[in-house]
């Protein structure tokens, strides 16, 4: 009889360990919502707390209006490639949502800590429903794991 139950414990966690590594996916997946999220608020003017960023220099606006695009909100977004920029990528302690690109990861640093005359435009943190968000997601797919 304890073979019995040793064998479908050993099977059952053999089941498990197959589902954590569909996880590895999941943790991607809830990644790239992330990231979509924060293209999303960026791109409608908020930071991660949700604040509307500070305004864009009067040259600056104004050159932005000329070439045909809106002064404001203050989007981060000239022709879209930093934003674009983003990748997800799992790594061994969970993933990241990162800038393979150096020339978009410097901007991006620059507009998200304020370098030089730039204002400090925190966008590219996350917000505490983006933690809830993936707490949640790999939560619900680890008990689905665990549970069978």
């Amino acid at each position: 009889m304890s073979v019995i139950i040793i064998e479908t414990v050993s099977g059952r966690i053999k089941k498990i360990q197959a589902e954590l590594k569909v996880l590895d996916k999941d943790i991607v997946k809830a990644l790239a919502q992330v990231s979509s999220d924060i293209t999303k608020r960026t791109q409608s003017g908020l930071d991660y707390k949700g604040t509307s960023f500070a305004s864009y220099s009067k040259q600056y606006k104004k050159a932005k209006e000329r070439s045909g695009r809106p002064g404001s909100p203050v989007n981060l977004t000239y022709r879209g490639h930093m934003l674009n920029g983003k990748t997800v990528k799992r790594i061994a302690d969970g993933g990241k949502i990162w800038f393979p690109d150096s020339k978009q990861r410097k901007k991006a640093g620059w507009h998200n800590t304020g370098a030089g005359t730039l204002p400090e435009r925190h966008f590219f943190e996350l917000s505490n429903n983006n933690v809830k968000y993936i707490e949640t997601y790999l939560l619900r797919k680890i008990h689905k794991a665990v549970k069978g």
